[in-house]
């Protein structure tokens, strides 16, 4: 397939045509990849000519730099552990130990997988799958020394909370 065709630049570039959500990300990765190819000015945006080689030059690194940010960001989002992972919630009427459990399975799932997240981007999940009812105990948990910001300490913090509460 041609490069310089429409469906061409969809495969070289990644670019997904418009699905109907998220028009300004749409629409920012494809003016950096539309000035990399100095073709901005036909839709409306032209730069002077007296920066058209600078700009050419900081086209192509600013495109490389969102393409790769995408990459990556995309990786972690279809990744099926990390969407579990971030829809998991702990409720309230079912038992802490279970969710710890669910959590633990998930999160030892996404550490086999490609995405390689360290113990504080576990935590942080963690901190996240909480109800709104343990804001505080979470705003504490946050404040706590990093010596002491470890998954069991944290872990140990939430569920006797969760018994105070039963």
């Amino acid at each position: 397939m041609n490069s310089s065709n429409p469906a061409g630049m969809v495969i070289r570039f990644g670019i997904m045509p418009f699905e109907g959500t998220n028009f300004h990300n749409w629409s920012h990765r494809i003016k950096t990849v539309l000035t990399e190819l100095d073709l901005l000015k036909l839709v409306g945006e032209e730069n002077g000519p007296e920066e058209k080689d600078w700009l050419r030059k900081y086209a192509k690194a600013k495109n490389a730099s969102v393409q790769e940010k995408y990459t990556q960001y995309y990786k972690i989002i279809s990744n099926e552990p990390a969407s579990k992972l971030l829809t998991l919630k702990f409720s309230e009427s079912s038992s802490s130990t279970n969710h710890f459990v669910e959590f633990h399975k998930i999160a030892r799932e996404l550490r086999t997988g490609d995405a390689k997240p360290d113990s504080t981007e576990i935590i942080c999940h963690l901190l996240l799958s909480m109800p709104e009812s343990y804001e505080n105990v979470v705003t504490a948990i946050e404040t706590m020394h990093a010596d002491d910001f470890t998954i069991e300490c944290v872990k140990t913090r939430l569920l006797y909370e969760a018994m105070k509460r039963k």
